[in-house]
């Protein structure tokens, strides 16, 4: 998990455990990244507990048929230029 936010201190360590008032829990640090702006960013071992509705299951199905479909769109996409890619000779036999 990813939390924006401001730290009043020092920058914290991997390992070390901070509270966060915004998910009420205590997390670890497991690894700190710093910008171009000497700013930490830190990944923490928090796990974000997701509650399935339908509105949730009818979104999923909805984002994984549109994978699908793109993923079709390349494959498509890909025969098109193996064809291009041929001679006269051989498209005519196959």
């Amino acid at each position: 998990m990813f939390f924006e936010g401001e730290i009043d201190g020092d920058p914290l360590n991997v390992g070390e455990k901070i509270y966060i008032k915004g998910i009420n829990d205590v997390v670890v640090i497991k690894d700190r990244y710093r910008n171009l702006n000497n700013e930490s960013t830190y990944e923490t071992d928090y796990i974000i507990k997701i509650i399935e509705d339908e509105e949730t299951v009818i979104s999923r199905e909805w984002a994984v048929k549109q994978y699908e479909e793109a993923l079709m769109d390349i494959e498509h996409e890909n025969v098109d230029d193996d064809r291009s890619n041929m001679s006269w000779w051989k498209k005519l036999f196959n």
